[in-house]
């Protein structure tokens, strides 16, 4: 009933059409639910179970986003997170990430802070649900995410783009402590990587991209340990 108002052009339907989805989809939300019991537990996992993959068609795959209005992007995004949270990990990484990685870059430059704080919730959910997927990382790492995903930004044509994967990553990063990375662990060594390649980017002469690695450089800091930040290799000189 509610597909075809989801690339209506009236600002005001397509936002009423969404928000009545979302209400659904939160009824079933294992996360948001208020009930604790097992049979609802179960009720939900029977109903994504069901009808998850056709949601991840109708809302993600086949779904047009450019007619999305910017009033209506914070309920869909928070569809999209009821969607993530409740779809296996080998969909997230095979299906869902691809198909609303550039959605989200464009949401956390959105005018609307509530907008930009639900994109960055989808992203780290999205990142947590993609480790979910590879035994080989801790859930709350996010680094092969951003190694494996993320960093294609950054070859982005366009300062929109490449400011908002800086944004992106800067906000995961962020998630760290000094005490988590040091020199001898696989995130340390990816994240020297990251560092050396934003850094790079300092030769531009754009106002967005600039700022957005400044507020980079400010996260290395606060995250890695004085020593840690010593072995960072001066990527402006190859020697």
């Amino acid at each position: 009933i509610l597909k075809p108002f989801f690339n209506f052009k009236d600002a005001s339907v397509q936002k009423k059409a969404y928000k009545a989805f979302e209400q659904i989809l939160k009824k079933y939300d294992s996360q948001s639910s208020n009930d604790k019991n097992n049979n609802n537990n179960n009720n939900n996992n029977k109903f994504f179970n069901k009808y998850g993959n056709d949601l991840v068609d109708d809302l993600i795959v086949n779904n047009n986003i450019k007619h999305v209005y910017s009033a209506t992007k914070k309920n869909r995004l928070n569809c999209l997170t009821i969607l993530v949270n409740n779809s296996k990990p080998s969909v997230v990484k095979k299906v869902i990430v691809d198909n609303i990685l550039t959605e989200i870059l464009f949401s956390v430059k959105e005018s609307n802070n509530k907008t930009r704080e639900q994109g960055f919730t989808l992203l780290s959910l999205l990142s947590s649900k993609y480790n979910q997927s590879n035994k080989n990382f801790q859930e709350n790492s996010h680094v092969n995410f951003i190694n494996d995903k993320l960093i294609a930004g950054l070859a982005g044509k366009t300062t929109h783009i490449l400011s908002a994967t800086i944004i992106c990553m800067t906000r995961l990063y962020s998630t760290y402590t000094s005490s988590s990375i040091n020199e001898l662990n696989f995130e340390f060594i990816i994240l020297v990587k990251l560092i050396q390649t934003v850094l790079m980017l300092l030769k531009t002469t754009n106002r967005e991209i600039v700022k957005s690695i400044i507020s980079f450089i400010k996260t290395s800091i606060k995250v890695l340990s004085y020593d840690a930040l010593l072995t960072i290799p001066d990527s402006n000189n190859p020697n």
